[in-house]
């Protein structure tokens, strides 16, 4: 997954989401997303799919660090769940 200088830039459709929508991609897994996945990255990540594509869940993880910034960060999973079937996911 390509992120932009700066996560809070994907407000805007990111070509991921909207490559998920145009396969009709139910289950996606990415590995070294090399994002900290704070909460206001999640969140911000979150929103893309569902705003975009309905219903949706993403999980995300990263490792523990005492600097909660935003940015790189080495490793790094994201799994994303699109469709009427997430609703049943936890």
């Amino acid at each position: 997954m390509h992120f932009r200088t700066s996560i809070r830039e994907s407000l805007q459709l990111m070509p991921e989401t909207a490559t998920v929508g145009a396969l009709q991609i139910d289950v996606a897994a990415l590995s070294e997303t090399n994002v900290h996945w704070n909460k206001e990255s999640r969140d911000i990540m979150s929103q893309q799919p569902y705003t975009h594509l309905g219903n949706s869940r993403i999980v995300c993880a990263s490792n523990v660090t005492k600097n909660n910034d935003e940015g790189y960060q080495p490793g790094g999973s994201m799994m994303a769940l699109v469709g009427p079937q997430c609703g049943r996911m936890k």
